[in-house]
């Protein structure tokens, strides 16, 4: 995926699915960011169109993730770490 092409993910998506997939619940995850279980449904919703899986398979109560939830998870949580960092170090440098 090119700049370009990144312009069309919402990154506040990434972060919800990342909280998603540490929880493996959405009211969980959706308690812990803050917002309504319905707002990260709809984000799952958009990041599942967009990369065009399912992300999780409910079962029950459960969710679990697909093959390639795990494949974007492993990929991306570092990436968000580095984007926290780097976030962090330019808000003390303006400080």
């Amino acid at each position: 995926m090119n700049r370009q092409e990144l312009r069309k993910i919402d990154l506040n998506t990434i972060v919800i699915f990342e909280r998603v997939m540490q929880e493996l619940n959405v009211t969980r995850a959706a308690k812990s960011l803050g917002v309504s279980q319905p707002t990260v449904t709809a984000a799952l919703n958009r990041l599942r169109d967009r990369l065009e899986d399912p992300l999780f398979i409910v079962g029950g109560r459960s969710i679990e993730p697909t093959s390639k939830a795990l494949f974007i998870y492993e990929e991306l949580s570092p990436a968000l770490d580095e984007l926290s960092r780097a976030l962090s170090s330019l808000q003390s440098a303006t400080s």
